[in-house]
């Protein structure tokens, strides 16, 4: 046989009955012995062949890791909908094993999506690895808690005191966007933010003005870190610009915004979409 590094090629002859021996290198690094199975996963036109008790192990731990993400959406959902009291957040979070107490939060949302359909596997690779670096930062801050909230977008809760959550939250936005602007023309992402609330039960206002702010991605496609402070300001240069307008002008309508926010929005974003959109071009 020859081995290169890590690789290792070697031969094995197909008996009249398909039966072939596995070399005994090969046994030792699949760790299978004499009546040990073997399970045969078909890629393409590659075949690998692992051990089956450690695939089965890892395919178990995949389908708990997926469980526990999608347990962690649910209790978000809830809490930031308002469905839950104070000590049904307590006791679920601590089965989650999550840590919430602060004495202030505020919540980020992240969206991240390739930026065009069929790109290439260097291209998607490099997306998947950004996606990466971003969600291992804040998954090892404890002042962070991420969940997935749908298929192209993470929250962020931030958990600090009043007087450093705002910095904590200017913290995280200036990260994502140090990230993303390297690959701007790679991936259309943008980052929203609410306003910092005192307490967990007041999560649900904070959720209001994060997915309120996040809706204007279809507005102002151009604006990719989405504040109520950076939206108030781009406001007011517009009522500047343009003080008589005070009626939505529906020559301005975009066909192309609103076929965008069909193809990309989600139902929760409606409301905030179409008050977003008809301020935009009132």
């Amino acid at each position: 046989h020859i081995m290169a590094l890590n690789t290792f090629f070697d031969n094995a002859k197909v008996m009249s009955k398909g039966q072939v021996t596995i070399p005994k290198d090969i046994r030792q690094i699949l760790g299978v012995e004499s009546g040990d199975r073997i399970t045969f996963i078909v890629e393409g036109n590659t075949v690998r062949i692992v051990n089956s008790a450690v695939y089965a192990m890892q395919m178990l731990q995949n389908e708990m890791h997926e469980y526990e993400q999608f347990s962690r959406r649910i209790f978000f959902e809830k809490v930031l909908e308002g469905k839950m009291s104070v000590k049904e957040i307590y006791d679920e979070a601590a089965k989650l094993e999550m840590e919430l107490t602060a004495s202030s939060y505020n919540l980020i949302f992240i969206y991240l999506q390739e930026h065009r359909k069929n790109q290439s596997e260097l291209e998607v690779e490099q997306f998947l690895r950004q996606q990466e670096e971003i969600l291992h930062y804040f998954l090892r801050c404890p002042q962070y808690q991420v969940f997935r909230w749908n298929v192209n977008c993470y929250g962020v809760l931030i958990k600090s005191d009043q007087d450093n959550v705002e910095k904590e939250t200017d913290k995280a936005l200036d990260y994502v966007r140090k990230i993303c602007e390297k690959a701007l023309e790679k991936m259309d992402w943008y980052v929203a933010a609410g306003k910092p609330v005192e307490r967990l039960s007041m999560l649900k206002e904070c959720y209001k003005s994060a997915s309120h702010c996040l809706a204007y991605r279809f507005v102002l496609p151009q604006m990719h870190v989405l504040t109520e402070e950076n939206l108030s300001k781009y406001m007011a240069n517009q009522e500047e610009n343009n003080q008589a307008a005070v009626t939505v002008d529906t020559s301005k309508v975009a066909p192309d915004v609103i076929l965008d926010f069909l193809a990309r929005g989600i139902q929760g974003e409606i409301y905030n979409f179409v008050e977003s959109y008809l301020g935009g071009i009132s």
